[in-house]
């Protein structure tokens, strides 16, 4: 009996991010909450004897250089066998848009191998995997709400609101990431961290979503004079009620957070006039999403 495997891939926004001073392995120190959210790719997996890894869908880089490859690829060197696997994903995800898409894609197939090889890799060396795909994976082994510390190796579960209705808003821009971190350094935005500063960020956010106007995106204020579209969404969410409105990431999608649907509904309609926008209504989620299994 032939099965495929229907693996989903939430990706995440970042209720705050403060970048601080490089580290000696050069890598910027951060400070961040990470809550994944119920926007999601498809990833669909089968197994086969050809030994090799495929993946085929709509990515716009070469198969080696894309994350689910690598991810599979690493993870795979351990199982010598002749076993294959074949991925095709359905990418809903913008790419680019700082919502860790690519990280979350890499995350959600190392819990997949994990589940049907468990025995190949401990905790701390499949964490230690997803840290060498990119420092935004590992969270995705854990999902929920967390905060996030060093280069993103640091992970702390949080309480989840899960009762917070989240717009998002993706202007079609490509925001390089490479370049964002030398935008913080060139216009001086790197903060210090200090024995308090991840205290005081877990003060706010349990407050409530009301308090995190406390928070900032050290990326956005870089990148605010070089771009109007963070203001102009930015205005338009608070103005319909938005209780918090932030960059998500290094950019370049905005994220609102609204206290009831109508306040979101009214956002989003501002919005559908813009045919550049790409416009998602989220959920966050306290937990990562299993993985369906059916016979072909």
């Amino acid at each position: 009996m032939n099965y495929e495997y229907i693996i989903h891939s939430p990706c995440k926004l970042n209720y705050h991010l403060d970048v601080h001073n490089k580290r000696e392995d050069y890598f910027h120190d951060l400070t961040s909450i990470f809550q994944l959210i119920s926007l999601e790719d498809l990833i669909y997996a089968r197994f086969n004897k050809s030994n090799t890894i495929t993946i085929s869908g709509d990515f716009d880089c070469i198969t080696e250089d894309n994350l689910i490859y690598k991810a599979a690829s690493r993870f795979m060197e351990r199982h010598k066998s002749n076993i294959g696997i074949s991925f095709k994903i359905d990418k809903i995800i913008p790419a680019g848009g700082g919502v860790g898409g690519g990280s979350g894609n890499a995350g959600a197939v190392l819990r997949f191998l994990n589940e049907q090889f468990p025995t190949l890799y401990t905790d701390k060396e499949l964490f230690d995997l997803a840290l060498s795909l990119g420092s935004d994976v590992p969270f995705f082994l854990v999902g929920g709400t967390a905060l996030v510390q060093g280069r993103g190796e640091i992970i702390d579960k949080i309480p989840t609101f899960t009762q917070n209705s989240i717009l998002l808003v993706n202007p079609s821009i490509h925001i390089s990431t490479k370049n964002a971190f030398l935008n913080l350094h060139k216009k001086g935005l790197l903060s210090v961290k200090n024995s308090s500063t991840a205290d005081n960020v877990m003060k706010d956010y349990l407050k409530g979503a009301e308090n995190f106007n406390k928070f900032k995106n050290s990326f956005e204020i870089g990148l605010f004079s070089d771009y109007t579209f963070i203001n102009d969404v930015k205005t338009i969410m608070l103005e319909e009620g938005a209780v918090f409105s932030a960059l998500t990431g290094s950019g370049s999608t905005m994220f609102g957070i609204f206290d009831n649907s109508k306040k979101l509904e009214n956002a989003k309609n501002r919005f559908l006039h813009r045919s550049e926008y790409n416009i998602y209504m989220v959920k966050p989620l306290d937990k990562l999403p299993g993985t369906e299994k059916r016979v072909i």
